[in-house]
């Protein structure tokens, strides 16, 4: 579920929790432009929103031992 809705997101996108990061959180597309729209932090992190932090949705993957998204790889 999306940290900013708290429902399924209908459409996806997949954010590094920081730049420097291997884990990954799925937003709602629509809520996360918003964020960015007005200029606001990371809703986990409040760490700024570079374009170095949105993530292709095949870049990521669920670890199961970690719970949670990460980059393919890591």
């Amino acid at each position: 579920q999306c940290p900013i809705t708290l429902e399924q997101p209908e459409k996806g996108i997949f954010v590094k929790n920081s730049d420097g990061s291997d884990v990954c959180t799925l937003f709602d597309a629509a809520a996360f432009s918003r964020l960015t729209g007005e200029g606001l932090p990371h809703p986990l992190t409040r760490e700024p929103i570079t374009a170095s932090i949105i993530v292709k949705h095949e870049e990521c993957i669920y670890d199961d031992t970690r719970g949670n998204f990460v980059i393919k790889g890591n």
